[in-house]
């Protein structure tokens, strides 16, 4: 079975640690894993996708959050616009590629590994497959971010 791990980030975290512990887990099992991550400057999850020969693809997914904001200072919210304005941009080009992949490798499952990536579960959606979001935190409660579009809509 072939599934598809989504990532915000390879920097040696909690996340990113519990990732590849619990891929490491299932590779015996007989699940194909296939990895999609953001640009990658970590050498121990290179080495981690060398040795288990692990298909990977870079796309710079958006993360879905962004941090309150002051409400009275005009300048943060010119820069929230433009930053606003840049993550659909990006987000809307991610999906795009995102598709594409999806397409061509045919998983089995999408696997998002964090709360604040938003873009496989409409990948997903769109491809009628099946997804899987892992929860790992809070961000309103654990970070105090604000999720896009909103909470409900996300």
């Amino acid at each position: 079975m072939k599934v598809l791990f989504l990532l915000h980030s390879t920097m040696q975290s909690g996340a990113t640690i519990s990732f590849m512990n619990m891929v490491e887990g299932i590779i015996p099992t007989g699940v194909e894993p296939v990895i999609v991550h953001p640009k990658n400057d970590n050498e121990i999850f290179q080495a981690f996708l060398d040795k288990h020969n692990i298909k990977s693809y870079v796309v710079d997914l958006q993360m879905s959050v962004y941090p309150t904001l002051s409400k009275n200072v005009k300048l943060y919210w010119i820069r929230w616009i433009k930053s606003f304005v840049a993550y659909w941009i990006k987000e809307f080009l991610a999906t795009k590629k995102l598709d594409k992949i999806v397409r061509i490798e045919k998983p089995a499952i999408i696997h998002t590994n964090t709360g604040v990536v938003r873009t496989g579960i409409k990948v997903a959606l769109n491809n009628n497959t099946p997804h899987i979001l892992h929860l790992r935190e809070y961000q309103d409660k654990d970070f105090g971010w604000s999720i896009l579009p909103n909470k409900d809509a996300f």
